[in-house]
């Protein structure tokens, strides 16, 4: 063999094992917190009076997210995501219609609800992993169940 064929032959053996190892990996949501508990937003943009729930991991902190990891916990922060995307999103959803039949509403992130948040990312145009993280959840409708209302908090603000 050749020392060009050699070299041709290395070069494709990691450029296959460069390119299956940056398939594998999702640097978008890579090491994020798991949201588990919520706290109370509101925003000026939309609506003074709105009452909206967003996922929170401990510490408050908003940047987290929810996945089919998920499924065996009932977490408060899937049931808010369960109702906003059955109300904002599903059969009857007052901003689009992208899946059926709706939701439990449950804390169980399962299937379903994988496959819910995968039409969603899908609508938005946002990377389509199935995982609830920061970039789905700020481009989507939240359910206000004070005003039964979907409104868009555009800048989420932590009511202490």
């Amino acid at each position: 063999m050749t020392v060009r064929r050699l070299l041709a032959y290395a070069l494709t053996a990691i450029t296959v094992a460069a390119g299956s190892i940056m398939l594998g990996a999702n640097p978008a949501s890579a090491s994020l917190p798991r949201c588990d508990g919520i706290v109370q937003i509101w925003d000026f943009t939309y609506r003074q009076d709105a009452t909206l729930w967003y996922g929170t991991a401990p510490g408050s902190n908003i940047n987290c997210e929810n996945s089919i990891n998920d499924q065996s916990l009932k977490l408060i922060s899937v049931i808010v995501l369960q109702e906003s995307l059955n109300n904002c999103y599903g059969p009857q959803g007052q901003y689009a219609q992208l899946f059926s039949p709706v939701l439990a509403v449950d804390g169980s992130y399962g299937p379903k609800t994988t496959a819910a948040v995968r039409a969603l990312q899908s609508y938005l145009t946002v990377g389509v992993d199935g995982r609830a993280g920061p970039q789905t959840r700020s481009h989507m409708a939240l359910y206000d169940e004070q005003n039964q209302q979907c409104t868009m908090a555009a800048t989420p603000i932590q009511i202490r």
